[in-house]
């Protein structure tokens, strides 16, 4: 007869994630942040792009205010409005990249006019076209959908 000896071997259960498991997770997290990161960056954008036309509601609103404040007509030179009269910071707002908004003025004739336009970095949207040349006058019009517009505001009167 024969004894066979049985070795009883403790075998302890690992508990944890497979390999595979790990991946899906990983790979679901990476989805959900790149949709994230779209929707951030786009809301970013139209953040900036609604700073830009108050801005240049501003900057018009102070251009009226300097026509009406008895002065002969809009200002011929746009540093005129850069002061604590106008804006409470005494200097024209900045585009939020830093850069400044164009200002056209057109001294011509009594009273004036003057244009002024922010680039908006949302393709599509705006009230003009392209930015005025020499004159003050802005070429309003219809943007089309993934062309670049421009939000502008000329003079009232």
């Amino acid at each position: 007869m024969i004894f066979q000896r049985k070795e009883t071997v403790n075998k302890k259960r690992i508990s944890g994630f497979t390999l595979i498991e790990l991946l899906v997770v990983i790979t679901i997290i990476g989805v959900l942040t790149a949709a994230g990161l779209v929707y951030f960056v786009q809301a970013q954008k139209s953040a900036r792009d609604a700073k830009r036309l108050a801005d240049v509601k501003g900057i018009a609103s102070a251009m009226e205010q300097y026509n009406t404040s008895g002065n002969a007509g809009y200002p011929t030179v746009a540093s005129s409005i850069d002061n604590v009269t106008y804006f409470p910071s005494g200097a024209r707002p900045v585009d939020p990249n830093a850069s400044a908004y164009l200002i056209q003025l057109n001294p011509a004739a009594p009273p004036g006019g003057f244009c002024v336009c922010a680039k908006l970095e949302i393709l599509g949207r705006g009230n003009a076209t392209a930015i005025p040349a020499a004159g003050g006058t802005c070429v309003f019009g219809v943007v089309a959908a993934g062309a670049q517009g421009y939000y502008c505001v000329q003079n009232q009167q």
